[in-house]
Order: C-alpha cells, then structure tokens, then sequence
C-alpha cells in the first residue's frame, strides 16, 4: 500500500518587528495527508485529513489532536471498506469537532456527503451521509453564531447543472434544516464558506454569494474564473 507523508508546519510570525523573517517553531511529520486543520479554544491543533497506513479501509479519515508543540494527544480513524476522506475541519463552540468530507463506504450514491461531530476525545457523537444516487462532495464547513452547521460543496444528484454549488444548513444533530443549489448548466463549484460578523453567509468558488443563512441566499459577487 503506497504511503503517504504529511508534513505539517506551524510557523508563527512575529508581530513586535514586521521585518524579521519567518521563524519555524517546529515540524512534524505523519504517514498521512492533511487537508485541514483547526484551533480548540485551550490551543490544541486538529488536523484532519486521509490515511492508507492505519484504518479499515483504502482510505480513512483521519484526525489528530496536537497540543501546542505539535505531539499527538490523540489520533483516530473514522471510515468503512471503501474510500473515505476528510476535507474540512471546525470547532464548535463547546469544543467539540466537526469532520466534512465524503464517503464511499455508507450512504446511496456513488460518493456521499460524509458530516461527523467528535468530542473533544475523538469519540463521535454522531455522523451522516448526505447525497443522492450520484455523486456529491462537501469541501467546506463553518458554524453560525446559534451553533448550527453551515456545508459546503458541490452535487451531481441535484441542481441543474453538470456541478451546482451546494449548502446544507444542518442543526447541532446533524438534521437537514434546509438545502439548496446554486448554478447554471455548467460547471459551479463551492470551495469555501464562512459566517460574517452579522450572521450572512459567504461562499466562494466560480462565484462569491453573500447570502442569509435563514433565508434564501442572494447573490452578490462575481466569477472568479
């Protein structure tokens, strides 16, 4: 089984003198990819991300907890016999974990939306798939101010073109409270979301949409191309 490296680096810059150059605290090294990462409120590092090295299936999601010198206080994989990938990662504000990315090993489609909430142990609290008989993935996450979750990412089971942005807005248990596509007949994309300090959405991708996470999104950008 081919394996693969992380190479995670925190580096922290100096903010007393904006001249000095970079200054790399440590490095670390793991059999693994990392595709995100997030901060727990006492500083801890989750990293989460992908290995063929440990789990039950090709690939696994796989999620570290780092204390602030970058040594494991926890590592666990979540995933089934088939592939599995995490591609987002978030803190709530309980300090719990939210996991998004897909899944081949459960739900209907091809490749489903795969969401997990951990415990600050890695222990899940829950987790669910989300998608149609085709293929769906989730690339980003982020928590509104009343705790719910806000996903982001794309759909081939739904919409009206070859790939539509998709948001899901889910509760604090992982139930659907609205979902919706975004796009025309070709390609749309959604790669990134985040909450303004106002509670609006923003998503961005082929396009940027600054929407109301209670109400249907309106659009207010342009195409990035």
């Amino acid at each position: 089984m081919r394996k693969f490296f992380l190479l995670l680096m925190l580096v922290l810059l100096s903010l007393l003198t904006p001249a000095m150059a970079q200054e790399i605290y440590w490095v670390k090294e793991f059999k693994g990819k990392a595709y995100a990462v997030a901060l727990a409120p006492n500083g801890d590092i989750i990293v989460a991300g992908i290995t063929d090295s440990f789990g039950a299936g090709s690939n696994d999601v796989w999620v570290l907890r780092l204390d602030e010198n970058g040594n494991v206080k926890w590592q666990k994989t979540y995933g089934g016999s088939g592939s599995d990938w995490a591609e987002a990662v978030t803190i709530t504000p309980n300090g719990d974990i939210i996991v998004v990315g897909e899944t081949r090993s459960f739900g209907v489609g091809g490749l489903d939306v795969w969401v997990l909430q951990l415990d600050e142990n890695g222990n899940v609290k829950w987790q669910k798939t989300y998608g149609g008989t085709k293929s769906d993935w989730a690339w980003a996450v982020a928590i509104t101010p009343n705790g719910d979750i806000i996903v982001a990412g794309i759909t081939w089971s739904f919409g009206a073109g070859e790939d539509d942005f998709w948001v899901l807005r889910l509760d604090e248990e992982g139930n659907i409270k609205w979902q919706k596509t975004y796009g025309g007949w070709g390609v749309d994309l959604a790669r990134a979301v985040a909450i303004a300090p106002d509670g609006d959405g923003v998503l961005g991708g082929d396009y940027v949409i600054r929407f109301n996470v209670d109400d249907a999104p309106l659009y207010e950008g342009d195409g990035w191309g």
